[in-house]
């Protein structure tokens, strides 16, 4: 019998729910079907909040409720929603693709086309996979291209079975691979990639999926009614 996917703690590698991060290098992800944990308490930044911030940016490509921000950040939901989840995320990660694919559609239908939530996705390099950066660089220059929304529902259906270069993926959305290629090389997608570590590290993010309602940080994977409660509790 699966075990109940409650928000949880890594205690021990047996016990792990997440992928795990590590400052300057990130380590081995979890096996999928590791015994999840409640975790306990973890003490906040004070600054919570003003580091969340520095994930705000100007959009570079939207369609409707789907913006691609300055900051390298995928965007859902309308802009001046009262509530925003930020989802700490890696497309190796099978919590995380798995968020997205069945919770996102639960929560559009519950909060979001109301416009109560706002979901950010802050994507993570891992050390472990050879492509990971490359997928992110592709991932992010689709942003700036127009194509967030493809490549990342492309990203997260297909790359637990392919993990194939962003040039590949990026071939199959129709992308320029000149254009592509260069956009990956570029020191404006660098520099997304660095700031966003940086917010990660500062927060003390360790594992992924990590989320945040606002300032309070819940780790793991929980039940979609445990998620939907909490979202709940701060809408009253």
């Amino acid at each position: 019998m699966r075990a109940p996917r409650l928000f949880c703690y890594c205690l021990l590698a047996s016990a792990l729910c997440g992928c795990t991060l590590e400052a300057g290098s990130l380590r081995e992800p979890i096996e999928p079907d590791a015994p999840l944990v409640e975790q306990p308490a973890k003490q906040q930044p004070a600054d919570t909040q003003s580091l969340l911030r520095q994930l705000e940016g100007t959009p570079l490509a939207a369609s409707g409720a789907v913006r691609f921000l300055s900051t390298g950040i995928l965007e859902l939901g309308e802009e001046k929603a009262p509530l925003t989840l930020t989802v700490f995320t890696e497309y190796h990660c099978a919590y995380c693709n798995q968020f997205y694919r069945e919770f996102i559609p639960r929560l559009e239908r519950d909060f979001i086309e109301n416009g109560k939530l706002k979901v950010r996705f802050v994507p993570f390099v891992i050390r472990k996979y050879p492509n990971s950066e490359d997928v992110l660089r592709g991932f992010l220059c689709a942003g700036t291209m127009g194509e967030t929304l493809r490549m990342q529902t492309l990203l997260v259906n297909r790359q637990e079975k392919d993990r194939l270069t962003a040039k590949e993926y990026g071939k199959e959305l129709g992308m320029d691979a000149n254009g592509l290629q260069e956009c990956m090389q570029s020191e404006s997608i660098s520099s997304m990639l660095s700031s966003q570590k940086a917010v990660a590290e500062n927060l003390g993010v360790t594992l992924v999926p990590t989320f945040f309602l606002e300032t309070e940080e819940r780790i793991g994977l929980p039940e979609y009614a445990d998620m939907r409660g909490w979202i709940e509790s701060k809408l009253q």
